[in-house]
């Protein structure tokens, strides 16, 4: 059955959920007997890409489990998360929402398929990242299960940033890490702003620890890609963007913003 994803996100909105789960193969839930880390993937997915695929793929491969022993990666699920609201930009329109989940659906297939791990999707009104870890937290409901951030240098400057708190950083953090871990994907671009980076988040982790603070590199083509250039393509009408996402998600976007001559 097609999920309505317009229906979906005007009623999260006018019941002003904090967390709702809106998708999982129901065979395969992203909490099951088995998970002991949920890998949290949040972004605006505007679109999903290979990028995304990429990052998640390098956390499951590099993020390791103290406690857990084992060689399969069936511990680990996937979730890809979507904040109706925006620090910065408030509240979108929900067209632009439905359009962007019927994407990430099919990115949440291809993990599941491709990959073979368990992947849902899952709407926050948070646009905060300790309120959006709290409320998924809540969700999980079991200490037992690890819950890691997968984000990039400019989202934890943002996340560490006061402007964005009424307490102090220090305070709102606390809680966060209390229950929530952050795996920060680097990349090197050659400039002297990576020493500058590592420098900071080596900070980071000698104030909160490094299994709070997980640091990992990212060197992939995939890892350049970006939404916001798959989207000046596609109104320029440069076609090479069909490299950077999933055939899926190709014609997705085709069908609905690519001009076809017949």
């Amino acid at each position: 059955m097609k999920l309505d994803f317009y229906k979906i996100v005007e009623q999260f909105i006018v019941n002003k959920e904090t967390f709702k789960l809106i998708f999982q193969n129901e065979i395969k839930p992203v909490i099951n007997p088995t998970t002991r880390q949920i890998l949290i993937l949040d972004s605006s997915f505007n679109p999903p890409h290979l990028g995304h695929l990429s990052v998640i793929k390098q956390g499951v491969i590099d993020i390791k489990s103290p406690g857990i022993n084992v060689s399969t990666i069936n511990y680990k699920s996937i979730l890809l998360l979507f904040s109706v609201h925006n620090a910065d930009k408030g509240i979108a329109d929900v067209a632009s929402y439905s359009t962007r989940l019927e994407m990430m659906k099919e990115m949440c297939d291809f993990i599941d398929e491709e990959m073979g791990l368990a992947c849902g999707i899952g709407l926050t009104n948070a646009s905060l990242f300790v309120d959006k870890g709290e409320s998924i937290c809540a969700w999980v409901n079991d200490q037992n299960i690890e819950k890691i951030f997968l984000v990039g240098y400019d989202t934890v400057v943002r996340i560490f940033d006061p402007k964005y708190y009424q307490n102090s950083v220090d305070q709102e953090m606390i809680s966060f890490f209390t229950k929530s871990k952050i795996c920060v994907f680097l990349r090197d671009t050659g400039n002297c702003d990576f020493e500058l980076q590592k420098e900071y988040l080596l900070k980071l982790q000698q104030k909160w620890g490094p299994d709070k603070i997980l640091v990992t590199h990212a060197d992939h083509r995939e890892m350049k890609i970006s939404s916001s250039a798959i989207r000046r393509k596609l109104k320029s009408g440069d076609s090479s963007w069909t490299e950077d996402v999933i055939p899926a998600i190709r014609r997705l976007l085709e069908s609905k913003y690519v001009k076809v001559d017949r």
